[in-house]
């Protein structure tokens, strides 16, 4: 799991010492890119976290960003994301059913457009962009994630 430091702290500590970060990376053992995107993002596997303390002799504790409350939030309750928006569900359900309703007698199954077929067609026609439409967005939201 990869922990969020403090850039400045990174940096400060390296400051310090008046090391490069290409000195910092050959004496924690991590490569010199790992170190810059490290000190770019903050961003740390715990590996690199305890070589970088190591080298600096310093405890993990000193280096890590202290936690904001949205950051604390976010790790108790994490929100959960529909796969489906939610606008266009109901919409493409109903014309769906409209698009294939029957209505029943004691004897057979009768369709219900079947003097006006046009109609039928029509609410099949919306109900695929509809579905369309649905399914576009999620994959939208999926690729997005």
């Amino acid at each position: 799991m990869d922990m969020q430091l403090s850039v400045e702290k990174l940096k400060q500590q390296r400051d310090a010492r008046a090391w490069t970060q290409s000195h910092l990376a050959e004496v924690s053992d991590i490569s010199l890119r790992t170190i810059q995107r490290i000190e770019k993002s903050g961003i740390a596997s715990q590996e690199s976290v305890q070589a970088i303390c190591a080298a600096y002799e310093i405890t993990v504790e000193q280096l890590i960003e202290p936690a904001t409350k949205s950051q604390i939030e976010e790790t108790v309750a994490p929100a959960k994301k529909s796969k489906y928006s939610p606008k266009l569900l109901i919409p493409a359900i109903v014309t769906l059913g409209m698009a294939v309703s029957f209505k029943f007698t004691a004897k057979e199954a009768i369709w219900l457009w079947e003097g006006e077929p046009g109609i039928g067609v029509a609410f099949a026609l919306i109900s695929i962009v509809l579905w369309g439409t649905l399914f576009y967005q999620s994959g939208l939201n999926k690729n997005n994630q």
